[in-house]
């Protein structure tokens, strides 16, 4: 892994929960759109955009989390827009989920074609990699 942020099996729950919120449907692949759901998941509204040029991305953030809400207690969605509002941070878990998106095809959780990918039933199965 190259973010410091997720450990392999909390990167697999992340890729996990963007398919099945898609399912049965077919799913975009880009590991944009999966960051940005796990973004929405912790109350955030800053997004991962493309630029169009290769591998190059911004984070839009109209209204950035308040770092304790409810005082006291560290919020997940803070910490995760406070890592990628760095490019570097953002380029590495971006190619970490492009990376674990391509072994889960391999390895039967995801079907991917020329029209998107969907969850397997082994995907909807192996709840974690761990346990």
């Amino acid at each position: 892994m190259k973010n410091t942020l997720y450990d392999f099996n909390g990167l697999y729950l992340l890729v996990r929960r963007y398919y099945l919120k898609c399912f049965p449907h077919i799913a975009d692949s880009a590991p944009e759109a999966i960051l940005n759901l796990q973004l929405k998941c912790h109350d955030s509204s800053a997004l991962v955009v493309s630029t169009g040029q290769l591998g190059n991305t911004l984070l839009e953030n109209q209204e950035p989390i308040q770092k304790h809400n409810p005082p006291y207690v560290e919020n997940h969605g803070y910490v995760l827009e406070a890592y990628l509002s760095d490019e570097a941070s953002r380029g590495d878990i971006l190619e970490d989920i492009k990376a674990l998106n391509e072994w889960m095809i391999k390895e039967g959780f995801i079907h991917a074609d020329d029209e998107g990918s969907i969850a397997t039933s082994r995907l909807l199965d192996v709840r974690s990699l761990t346990s």
